[in-house]
């Protein structure tokens, strides 16, 4: 009898140990377990919040390009489009013969000249006050104000020959002088565009 509540206890005992074992080797599965989900846990926080940061850094970038290169590109683009209509108007000026049709021909250029000459003068300031501003986007619009500087007098003499009837020699100076002027000013303000869409581009 003493022999076997020996052999029992020792089994006893022995269970109790595995047992003990097997719950400490649980724990251990489960303490891993637990920090593996920990450390992917701390990678998703790390990530998600390097993303945020990343899109916020280009939400700056875009909102720059709109305030800056984004605006002058538009200015420019303002710039070439009322140009072109006020050769278009200047030269309806000298074909129209109606009065009405000379009143609101006249009326069209004088607009489109204004146009020209106050979006040159918010591209200038843009400019002028700009922190992005490179300077080649100086260069470029140095270009469009230079060509304007001589193609507006013309424009302006064109459109004062036609009111005073005088449309051979508007006509004349269209031919000789404003052609030339106009291509000039597109070439212009399109490199100065082009140029607005290649800083886009790389922003």
């Amino acid at each position: 009898p003493g022999r076997l509540t020996g052999g029992r206890l020792g089994t006893k005992r022995q269970r109790e140990s595995e047992s003990a074992m097997n719950l400490l080797s649980n724990l251990r599965v489960k303490t891993k377990l637990m920090l593996a989900f920990a450390v992917m846990a701390i990678a998703v926080v790390a990530v998600s919040a390097l993303s945020v940061r990343s899109l916020g850094k280009s939400d700056d970038r875009f909102e720059s390009y709109l305030d800056g290169v984004g605006k002058r590109e538009h200015m420019a683009t303002e710039i070439r489009t009322a140009a072109m209509r006020r050769a278009i108007a200047a030269r309806n000026l000298v074909l129209v013969t109606a009065a009405t049709d000379r009143e609101r021909e006249l009326a069209d250029v004088t607009k489109a000249h204004e146009e020209v000459t106050k979006s040159l003068a918010a591209m200038k300031q843009s400019l002028a006050t700009s922190t992005d501003a490179s300077d080649t986007d100086r260069a470029l619009f140095t270009k469009i104000e230079d060509v304007e500087k001589s193609y507006g007098p013309v424009a302006l003499d064109i459109v004062k020959l036609a009111v005073d009837g005088k449309n051979d020699q508007a006509i004349a100076k269209m031919v000789a002088d404003c052609r030339p002027l106009l291509g000039a000013l597109l070439q212009a303000t399109g490199d100065y565009i082009a140029d607005a869409q290649k800083d886009g581009v790389d922003a």
